[in-house]
């Protein structure tokens, strides 16, 4: 009578090539999500510039100047005209 043992492990080999595998796509994905997080950063400072336009031609129109301070476009009353940016870590 023979009894065999069902006994099923990992070997050495298989660990390190699942390790190798997983290396590989963490390098693949890394430089990708960092192109992407500049990419939005890049997009929110231009957000943030034509928020900022906008309220210097409105505030440009309603008072009859040319050229106007930051900060009487920016802040939290109610006579400003851009209330806050969202700010990004440089």
């Amino acid at each position: 009578m023979k009894t065999t043992h069902g006994k099923s492990a990992f070997t050495l080999v298989e660990i390190m090539i699942v390790v190798v595998i997983i290396g590989l796509l963490a390098a693949m994905a890394i430089p990708a999500f960092q192109k992407v997080r500049a990419s939005s950063q890049d997009k929110s400072i231009l957000n943030n510039l034509r928020q900022l336009n906008s309220g210097a031609v409105t505030y440009y129109l309603e008072r009859g100047v040319s050229s106007v301070a930051t900060t009487d476009l920016m802040g939290s009353n109610s006579s400003q005209y851009v209330k806050a940016f969202l700010t990004i870590a440089g």
